[in-house]
């Protein structure tokens, strides 16, 4: 029997390795992974043409509506709303959950951490690393410097609006749309099994200050 699972999430909350999981659990279910996401992120040394990314986006949606195939599938909050996306409809969200049979929402407690994280990634990405979803060995190094204050309060200011987004998500998607009786799931990455997590050394020359927010509190 097919399924399709919907991880509605935040950048940096551990969402790769929980969509992998997904898709480990249920043997021929495809994990689409951030394939529904039809901007560039902005580091892609050869970017996708508009030809490939819409070719990209239906090829998705056609897997979801496929009552044979089971799919796993990740939506962040900015995929709902990219300007320059001409092949998503306004009622997309429902439309895709309308196909699912189970929706998770994944986020985590620690803000300072995710940012954190987020630095890491796009600091590496300015470095011309662009695969930071691995693990290394050599401690590396953010310097104390204008281009990594500016980007630690970008990625505060970016992280702190997606998840409120999720939050804004939770609260205003009837649990109808799904065509099953699952019930939505917050999930926090806490709480979740860490022998999967990668060996990330870092040291920040001055650590970041960011402000803490009780998140839980949001869903209650």
């Amino acid at each position: 029997m097919s399924k399709n699972a919907i991880l509605i999430t935040s950048p940096r909350c551990g969402s790769t390795t929980f969509l992998h999981n997904i898709a480990t659990a249920n043997p021929g279910m495809h994990n689409w992974g951030e394939d529904l996401r039809t901007l560039g992120h902005g580091y892609e040394p050869f970017p996708k043409t508009d030809a490939q990314r819409k070719a990209q986006f239906k090829q998705v949606i056609r897997a979801w509506n496929d009552p044979t195939q089971s799919n796993c599938v990740k939506v962040f909050p900015l995929m709902l709303r990219e300007q320059l996306s001409p092949w998503r409809k306004e009622t997309f969200l429902q439309d895709l959950m309308s196909e699912a049979d189970e929706c998770y929402y994944l986020l985590r407690r620690d803000l300072e951490a995710q940012v954190k994280s987020a630095v890491v990634a796009f600091y590496k990405t300015m470095q011309g690393d662009v695969n930071f979803h691995h693990s290394w060995d050599e401690t590396l190094i953010i310097p104390d410097n204008d281009q990594t204050r500016k980007l630690v309060r970008t990625c505060e200011r970016q992280m702190y609006a997606s998840n409120v987004e999720v939050v804004h998500i939770w609260k205003n998607t009837p649990h109808s749309w799904l065509r099953s009786e699952h019930k939505k799931e917050i999930i926090w990455l806490e709480d979740r099994d860490q022998s999967q997590k990668y060996n990330r050394p870092v040291e920040f020359e001055k650590e970041p200050d960011i402000i803490e927010n009780d998140w839980e509190v949001l869903f209650s």
